[in-house]
């Protein structure tokens, strides 16, 4: 009976053990999703808003806002970047870049 009490919970400390490192890991994740990018890459995503309005045929303003719909974002947002009020963030211009490559412009490279 020992036995069987003794490899259950040496069974259980595993699992914990193996929750924590999981939890780690997801959180290590979602930080480098919220790391900020460089201003440089702010100028880039602006570069690529002006190649989209070109493909497109559209205004620049226009094509911006059209980009943040389509990344599922705020256009004050992108409009943000630009002014270098703030800086975006990987995990958001992974979203802008998924939406770039929807409109056939070259992705952002972080």
């Amino acid at each position: 009976m020992d036995d069987k009490v003794d490899r259950a919970l040496a069974l259980v400390g595993e699992a914990q053990a193996l929750l924590r490192e999981v939890v780690r890991e997801r959180r290590e994740a979602a930080r480098d999703d919220r790391r900020e990018v460089n201003k440089a890459t702010a100028d880039e995503v602006a570069l690529r808003v002006r190649q989209m309005a070109e493909l497109e045929g559209m205004a620049p303003d226009t094509a911006l806002v059209v980009l943040a719909h389509r990344a599922g974002m705020d256009h004050k947002t992108l409009e943000r970047w630009r002014s270098g009020e703030s800086k975006p963030r990987v995990g958001n211009v992974e979203r802008v870049n998924k939406a770039l490559a929807e409109a056939g412009v070259d992705p952002v490279k972080l």
